[in-house]
């Protein structure tokens, strides 16, 4: 069973469910938009291409609980070559579905220019996302459940992220027949994958054919001149070397990969791309791997004085329990309930199933063994204020950190900025687990309304209160829409769009349910999951 989500005419969003099996009919499909109250698409096979393409590229984002393991880096190049051939076969069969289904996984896996040495290619044009959703709904524009369905991307679709180097980098080439192109990549000393996708080419070919012709009563074969149009794929030679060595060969039928292992020091390896049949056009993508850099708990304890070399401005700190530390009761009620809650929203939320609900607070480190959270003693005195590693001896940190180390910053600068006030009081997060904490309307003012006041000490003035995961949302949120804002200070509620890992309602975001979202960015390469550390016990 899949589904996507459409907003009906009175503003209600609701989950359409396609059941895509062998023999599905359009009236089956159909059902599903009626029983939720959305006119159908009028297009019986455009429909069953749209239930297939969603299947098809959920797969690529679904989590299997299995342990089968695909690196993070030849999975994420795999994605990229796969939303090319889908907006290829839209175009082809005027289907806006799979154009959409590409679309979306290239705004979910941003990419940057691929730069470096490159010697007998043209650089192509890339394709953007909303580009591509304009592209889908021309298509079809009396669609209005199609149209609905694109509203709700447009909304969601942001480029924030496109201009910080997540290390997934892709250019799309031509080149000429008979020619052999080179690229220059080079690869971090972790490691990564490459892949070469050879795109469908349209060419013209004519023809000299005998047609049968009557002259004065008899048939004759004449000769005719004919021009049709043919699209092939080319086969690509590909060959990649190093310092001069053959490292791997192959071929791109349309498609070929190769991982490079972990290196030091960071080397530069030549892609030979060879096109000797046909003119050819192919999409080149590259992708470091992730690692972790920091050891595992109980390798190597930190205090207030050691932090800064584990730990970064802006890192994001998930609270666990250690092997010496004392369990209170808000603390228990708060594991308890997100542990509830992964059972049972879990079954259909797939992010939440990527959440450990043992992590019952957030804080954000500053830098120098400090951090801002909202904390305390007990919950009649505990704020939103500056606190200390040390303050947490004896518990378990993991840590999160985004790779727009901009971004980092400014969420320390907007927490410090809060905390150092110590207006606002905590909130203890009771039920929270149990409310939706979708990126919607109230989500997108709430946000907006954080930037607004990311220099104000003590933050928003209308909010008197935060919990954990809260604060540290807000901190991040707020350090976006501030760049936003200073683009355009008329910046509009709907407008506001904020990376994935944030893009949730701060104040519906349970700690369990921001280190679901964060696993999930850390899947896409946005974030970086650094390991565990433990605080020094007293």
């Amino acid at each position: 069973m899949n589904g996507f989500v459409l907003r009906r005419s009175d503003g209600v969003e609701k989950i359409v469910h396609l059941c895509v099996i062998h023999g599905a009919t359009y009236s089956t499909i159909k059902g599903s938009f009626a029983s939720e109250g959305f006119p159908p698409p009028g297009n019986p096979r455009a429909l069953l291409v749209f239930a297939w393409v969603t299947v098809l590229a959920g797969s690529l984002y679904a989590q299997p609980d299995e342990e089968e393991h695909v690196p993070d880096s030849i999975g994420i190049v795999k994605k990229i070559e796969f939303a090319h051939q889908m907006i290829y076969f839209g175009r082809e069969a005027k289907s806006p579905e799979a154009i959409i289904a590409g679309a979306v996984l290239l705004h979910q896996n941003p990419t940057v220019e691929l730069k470096g040495e490159s010697e007998r290619a043209e650089k192509v044009a890339s394709m953007k996302p909303a580009d591509l959703l304009k592209e889908a709904r021309a298509m079809r524009p009396k669609d209005q459940a199609l149209a609905a369905y694109l509203e709700k991307l447009s909304s969601d679709f942001d480029d924030l992220s496109r201009d910080v180097d997540l290390g997934l980098k892709s250019q799309t080439f031509s080149i000429k027949k008979g020619a052999v192109s080179k690229h220059e990549i080079t690869m971090p000393a972790q490691g990564g994958s490459m892949g070469v996708l050879s795109s469908p080419i349209t060419t013209t070919e004519t023809k000299v054919v005998m047609i049968p012709t009557t002259v004065k009563g008899k048939t004759v074969l004449e000769k005719k001149t004919v021009t049709t149009s043919v699209t092939k794929t080319p086969t690509l030679a590909v060959t990649i070397s190093v310092d001069g060595k053959v490292l791997a060969t192959g071929q791109a039928n349309p498609s070929f990969s190769n991982n490079f292992a972990a290196a030091s020091p960071p080397k530069k390896y030549m892609v030979s791309i060879a096109s000797p049949a046909a003119d050819a056009r192919y999409v080149l993508t590259s992708k470091f791997a992730i690692v972790p850099v920091v050891a595992r708990v109980g390798d190597r304890p930190i205090n207030d004085a050691t932090a800064d070399t584990a730990l970064k401005r802006g890192d994001v700190l998930v609270k666990f329990f250690g092997p010496t530390t004392k369990v209170t009761a808000t603390q228990l009620a708060i594991e308890g309930e997100q542990t509830v809650a992964q059972r049972l929203i879990g079954a259909f939320h797939t992010e939440l199933r990527k959440g450990d609900p043992k992590g019952f607070h957030v804080a954000l480190y500053l830098g120098g063994g400090k951090t801002a959270e909202a904390n305390g003693a007990d919950a009649s005195s505990a704020l939103v204020a500056p606190f200390t590693i040390d303050y947490h001896a004896g518990y378990i940190f993991q840590v999160f950190r985004p790779n727009d180390a901009k971004m980092a910053d400014g969420a320390a600068h907007v927490a410090e900025t809060w905390a150092n006030a110590r207006r606002m009081k905590y909130l203890v997060p009771i039920a929270v687990p149990f409310v939706l904490s979708s990126f919607g309307p109230k989500a997108r003012a709430e946000t907006l309304d954080f930037g607004r006041f990311a220099d104000k000490a003590g933050g928003p003035p209308d909010v008197k209160s935060m919990f954990c995961s809260e604060f540290v949302i807000a901190s991040y949120q707020a350090a976006v829409v501030k760049g936003l804002l200073a683009k355009n200070p008329k910046l509009k509620t709907g407008d506001v769009a904020v990376p994935i890992g944030i893009n949730v309602q701060a104040s519906h975001t349970s700690p369990f349910v921001f280190q679901s979202h964060l696993t999930a960015a850390v899947e896409q390469g946005l974030w970086r999951k650094i390991g565990e550390v433990l605080v020094r016990p007293k």
